[in-house]
């Protein structure tokens, strides 16, 4: 039962330039991938810092319509607390900033340490009592 081929050659791997060349290309996908991947994680952060501080704000919004007044906001962990027992929680990592303004003009703002936009300029809601386009913008409350 010979085939032709001695056992040495059966034992035979591949050779040294296909290996680097397999190797070279996986190199340069991972270059390519990681880089990518890495990035679609930061604006994930960045949606939840939006996303939390929307509904936050949106929470505050109805409790000031109801009341005529500003919220007592209280943090635990990342739950978000207003003094008439509404909660909301927060996106993992999303460090709430503190309510300023009066019943009038008023603003609340975020930061996620893991994002991208949301790590250094954060966000911010500022919302007047007549507006109708209140909406989540980018920067820190002044």
């Amino acid at each position: 039962m010979d085939s032709g081929h001695t056992r040495r050659q059966l034992l035979d791997g591949y050779p040294l330039r296909e290996l680097l060349a397999v190797t070279l290309i996986i190199g340069l996908l991972a270059g390519i991938a990681i880089p990518l991947f890495l990035d679609q994680r930061k604006k994930g952060h960045d949606a939840a810092a939006k996303a939390s501080l929307d509904a936050v704000a949106t929470a505050i919004v109805d409790y000031t319509k109801a009341n005529q007044e500003l919220p007592t906001v209280t943090v635990t962990g990342s739950i978000v607390t207003l003094n008439d027992g509404t909660s909301v929680t927060l996106g993992s990592g999303v460090i709430l900033g503190a309510l300023t303004g009066t019943t009038d003009a008023w603003c609340i703002d975020d930061k996620q340490p893991h994002g991208n936009r949301a790590k250094i300029k954060g966000y911010k809601y500022s919302a007047t009592k007549d507006a109708t386009d209140d909406k989540v913008a980018e920067g820190q409350c002044a």
